[in-house]
């Protein structure tokens, strides 16, 4: 590849760019280009996924308006939440997890979505099966910084329409 291509992908001046264009250009910077497939707009993903935000529903007053996969206020963001709602003034979001896989990068994405989302607390709703309960046994404590409530304090306090003072973790 030319050096005015590099400077052309550098600078995004470029319509299309073929992936060994983008292999070439990370390696030639240190990188490694890392690609995965993703299902287009408007995909079902996820049928756990559906069941758990229909679960986390019945937590709420009857008459409480539930949107599911809403964009974060970002042009040109891909970044959805799973569900957004509001109590009391608070606007909430759902992130609805069939399986916890690696912790670590999902509360990073959670957190990096609380920071661009523009919501004000953030509840993760998680598929009671066996080993999400195992993993939330060995790492509740390190989450519990950025998701202080559980389930047993969640519950009620939406039940009642109250918005928490505080992200959580809930099993459903």
């Amino acid at each position: 590849m030319s050096h005015a291509q590099f400077g052309r992908i550098e600078r995004a001046l470029l319509r299309q760019v073929t992936l060994d264009q983008l292999s070439r250009s990370c390696s030639s910077v240190g990188l490694q280009l890392v690609a995965r497939a993703m299902p287009g707009a408007g995909a079902t993903v996820d049928a756990g996924q559906l069941g758990i935000l229909s679960r986390f529903r019945t937590l709420l007053p009857p008459q409480t308006p539930f949107d599911t996969e809403v964009p974060l206020p970002i042009p040109g963001d891909l970044r959805a939440w799973d569900g957004i709602f509001t109590l009391q003034r608070v606007l909430i979001a759902v992130e609805a997890e069939s399986r916890l896989q690696d912790l670590q990068a999902q509360e990073r994405r959670w957190r990096l979505k609380l920071r661009d989302g523009g919501v004000e607390v953030l509840i993760i709703a998680v598929a009671d099966t066996r080993w999400n309960r195992t993993v939330l046994d060995e790492h509740r404590e390190a989450l519990r910084g950025a998701f202080p409530l559980d389930g047993r304090q969640l519950r009620p306090m939406l039940r009642a329409g109250r918005a928490p003072e505080a992200g959580g973790i809930i099993v459903l």
